[in-house]
This record gives C-alpha cells, structure tokens and sequence, in this order.
C-alpha cells in the first residue's frame, strides 16, 4: 500500500501547525517527517560564497517537540524524524525520547529514525568533531544494535567501541515499540538496516555520489537527482540480503524515499 508522509519544515507557532495538521488529515497523508539540525547552510564556511550565521538563519524546529505537538492534535498521524542524529549525544537521549511518544501515542504510530550526522558545521558550532564516516557509521550500527535491545527486550546490553550500556532500562516501556528507521545510500548503511531496521528511507545512492565535508547539501541534491529507480531497487535488494544473512524476515521491512 502507497503512503505518503509530508517533512514539516516552518511552523510558526501551535495555531499555524493546528491548520497544517488539519490539512493533512483532510488531505490523506499518513503521517509526518520531521528533520534534525541545529541549522543547515550550504554557503557557510570559507569560501567566496561564505556568509556569517546569526539568530534570522533559518533553523527547523527541535523534532521531538514539535512530534509531540503533532501527536495531540491528531489521532491517526504517524510521527517520524528523518532522521535524529546519534552522533551528538548518547544515543539512549535519542532513543527514549521515541519509546515516550510511543506511551503517548501507540507504537505503531512512531518512527524512530536515527542517523549519524551529516553536516560539519552543526558539530563545529558545539565545539564537537564530526569524526570520519566509518567511524560515524560504528558509532549509528551501535546505535541500531541498541534500539533493538531496548525495543525489543527493554534493556540495553553493549560493550562498543563508542556506545557502552551496561544494564540500562528503558523505562517507561512501551505496550508496543517504535519502528526503527535508517535511511541513506551507502552499501555500509544499508547493510546495518537490513540487520536492524524495520524502516529504510533510500536516498540517493552514493553510487553516484558521495558526500564530502564542503557545502554537503547542496552536493546531498546533486546525489539524489541523479539517483535511478534501477538504483534504488539494487538499494533494496542490498538490505533484503543483509536483512536474510541475520535471520529477518526482508518481506517486513517497509521502504520511503
């Protein structure tokens, strides 16, 4: 069955997002995306094109807060990140935020997308550094390997490289788990989603391109315009055989683009 999900990009306070809420629902859309960032800006940064960030920059708002509105002014919409970046934080702040809005408004109503960080800047700006991909990528198949323990068993048990959890509970647990979303290209990523996820958002394949540290939006376009549909399908036959090499059932796994 065809869904379609609209990605909340400007809200501007609880009246306006009570009119879009109504309009999705009048429109027949299944549920809501929102994204994670601090802010994004392809022209900042050094360069002929660099400008400076200040308070006007445009900037979405914090997903889970603006998740948590969604779900109490609607009763059948699902509610998704696309995707929480793991890679600021533990993931267990990330993951617990996900099990809450599913007590609040039921398992199957919630995506968990988790992600592994992106944008250079977003970590400059606090201080932090955005480690190289494959690094990035243990830290998000650790982070994955997490969410199901917690999802599935109610307690993390795992002693990685970057994510340790040492008998931690999720509490409260909920009747029914989120699902677990990973999206992306890459044959790494979509090797852990058919390990882990129920969920896989394709993007566009780095196939075509890869992302580098310089202007990464505007290069994240680029990428997904030149994607094909027989990109695509070779993206989920790569999760199908990941998902039938663990053991899962691939037939359960629910693809976005």
């Amino acid at each position: 069955m065809l869904k379609v999900w609209v990605v909340v990009e400007d809200v501007r306070d609880a009246d306006d997002l009570r009119q879009q809420v109504r309009r999705w629902e009048g429109s027949g859309v299944s549920g809501t995306f929102v994204t994670d960032h601090l802010f994004i800006s392809s022209t900042h940064g050094a360069g002929p094109g660099a400008r400076p960030l200040d308070s006007e920059s445009p900037s979405p708002m914090d997903p889970f807060v603006l998740l948590g509105s969604v779900g109490a002014l609607s009763s059948s919409l699902e509610l998704g990140t696309l995707v929480a970046n793991a890679s600021l934080v533990h993931p267990i702040f990330v993951l617990r935020h996900f099990a809450q809005l599913a007590c609040l408004y039921g398992g199957e109503r919630i995506i968990a997308g988790i992600g592994a960080g992106w944008n250079p800047e977003e970590f400059e700006s606090i201080g932090l550094e955005m480690l190289p991909h494959a690094e990035r990528i243990g830290r998000l198949e650790e982070s994955a390997r997490l969410a199901r323990q917690i999802f599935d068993e109610g307690i993390g048990r795992l002693d990685g490289g970057s994510v340790i959890a040492r008998d931690l509970p999720l509490s409260p647990r909920p009747e029914r788990p989120p699902r677990l979303l990973l999206g992306g290209g890459s044959d790494q990523l979509l090797g852990i989603a058919g390990r882990f996820a129920d969920h896989v958002d394709l993007n566009g394949t780095s196939r075509r391109l890869k992302l580098g540290r310089v202007a990464p939006a505007d290069a994240d376009r680029v990428r997904r315009l030149s994607t094909t549909v027989d990109d695509l399908e070779q993206s989920i036959a790569r999760v199908a055989l990941s998902a039938t090499e663990a053991g899962r059932d691939p037939s359960e796994i629910r693809y976005s683009v």
